[in-house]
């Protein structure tokens, strides 16, 4: 279980790494994004406190 988490963490920091394509983004879409970027966040650190403390 651990082995999947850590590769989906690491998944996740090579994806924030991708630039955006800013050209067409609406302020709905940037909302959704925020909160989706927030709930990634909390998980993010829960997986940094599990596996990397």
């Amino acid at each position: 279980m651990d082995d999947k988490v850590k590769k989906i963490a690491l998944e996740l920091v090579e994806l924030s790494k991708e630039p955006i394509d800013k050209s067409d983004i609406t302020t709905d879409e940037i909302e959704m994004s925020l909160i989706i970027l927030g709930k990634a966040q909390k998980l993010l650190r829960l997986v940094e406190n599990h596996c990397f403390k």
